[in-house]
């Protein structure tokens, strides 16, 4: 079962602990481990709208095939392609991790000193108080984005982090270890286009020296996503043009297997672009 921190939404695998265990999140709140409740075991066909039983894997009333997945804020079950729940609107997606036997602090990847953990608004975000660098889960810098997006919350991330006691130089490319598994992040370009160069662990989160958060929230209150996403679909319509002027010019063999790929490629685009901000 997966349960989320109610303070900062963190999500943690509690399979196979029983209901009462008293377990604390990274960011220091501490929580029960709640009994799902007797309503959660219900579930309602994604189709007909018909309660079922969540127990079947056909609807008794229309056979529609029955995915569940159950939401780590209320527990409920919910079809396996939802985002987010329909009785509590947490969203459904996300990694979970191991719930943590100890809060012990992460290192630094440039410092290799102790991080310490900043709960700024519903965010969690590891920061080194000697070089200013910070760590954050990918789900949580997702938040800080989502937040500039819409020109609110970013700033209580942004004020709750402290000046550096000891700048560094960060201008040599060095291959920073992940503060999770010790092994060598990707640098990436935030977006693509920013020029933020990123360093990012694929499994864990994205290391962000100091200054970088501030100008990832810039780049991003001043539209710079949206002139990625248009970027991105531009250059998919461009290829899908010289695709097609490619098939004129040769003879018709037959239908193209891969032509339902090139379909809809800005719809594609458009719901795939958040899960690949840190691609090279």
């Amino acid at each position: 079962m997966i349960v989320a921190c109610a303070a900062c939404s963190l999500r943690y695998d509690v399979t196979g602990r029983p209901p009462g265990t008293v377990a604390r999140c990274r960011c220091g709140h501490a929580f029960t481990l709640p009994e799902p409740p007797v309503d959660a075991l219900a579930l309602r066909c994604p189709v007909c709208g018909a309660h079922t039983n969540p127990a079947r894997h056909r609807c008794e009333h229309c056979d529609a095939a029955l995915a569940t997945r159950r939401c780590p804020a209320c527990f409920s079950l919910q079809p396996a392609d939802a985002r987010f729940c329909s009785g509590c609107g947490a969203a459904l997606d996300g990694p979970a991790q191991p719930l943590p036997t100890d809060v012990s602090p992460r290192r630094c990847p440039r410092c290799r000193e102790s991080m310490i953990a900043v709960l700024a608004d519903d965010v969690l975000i590891d920061q080194c108080e000697r070089c200013g660098g910070v760590w954050i889960d990918r789900p949580q810098l997702q938040r800080i984005v989502e937040h500039a997006e819409r020109a609110a919350g970013a700033e209580a991330a942004l004020g709750h982090l402290s000046p550096p006691r000891q700048p560094i130089d960060t201008s040599a490319v060095v291959y920073l270890p992940c503060p999770d598994c010790d092994k060598p992040m990707m640098r990436r370009n935030f977006a693509r286009i920013s020029g933020i160069v990123v360093d990012d662990c694929n499994g864990h989160g994205t290391w962000l020296d100091h200054g970088e958060l501030a100008r990832v929230v810039r780049f991003v209150r001043d539209g710079g996503l949206v002139r990625a996403r248009q970027r991105e679909v531009d250059e998919l319509e461009r290829r899908l043009r010289e695709r097609r002027v490619a098939e004129r010019a040769q003879p018709v063999l037959g239908p193209d297997p891969e032509e339902s790929a090139w379909r809809s490629p800005v719809v594609e685009a458009l719901a795939s672009f958040l899960s690949r901000l840190f691609e090279a």
